[in-house]
């Protein structure tokens, strides 16, 4: 995953974490309304000085919007493949476990 893409998620979590709209983020750090609107959908990457404003506000360090870490999607999406071949043998295991008892019953039925 890019760091754009981190920093994205992890903004969007933290801002919904403190319960602010993308305009009341804005608004707290003297920017227009739909500024933040413009990072979370990847059209404008802030300056650090706005990184370290968003922080405050936010009250985080920096850093934590870069945490590949933090934000559950960020996990799924830098390991999305590991993800989705744990899931698949989770589900299979699952699946065979289930299929061999409605076997196992189904022959115990038959032989009585």
């Amino acid at each position: 995953m890019d760091l754009q893409a981190v920093f994205i998620n992890n903004l969007k979590m933290y801002r919904k974490k403190a319960k602010l709209t993308q305009a009341e983020l804005a608004l707290r750090i003297d920017r227009s309304f739909n500024y933040i609107n413009t990072i979370e959908c990847a059209a404008s990457f802030p300056p650090p000085a706005t990184i370290q404003k968003i922080a405050e506000v936010l009250q985080i360090r920096p850093m934590q919007l870069f945490d590949e870490n933090a934000s559950p999607e960020n996990i799924i999406g830098s390991n999305k493949e590991q993800f989705i071949d744990d899931i698949t043998k989770r589900i299979y295991a699952k699946l065979q476990a289930d299929l061999r008892a409605d076997i196992a019953l189904a022959i115990s039925e038959s032989v009585h």
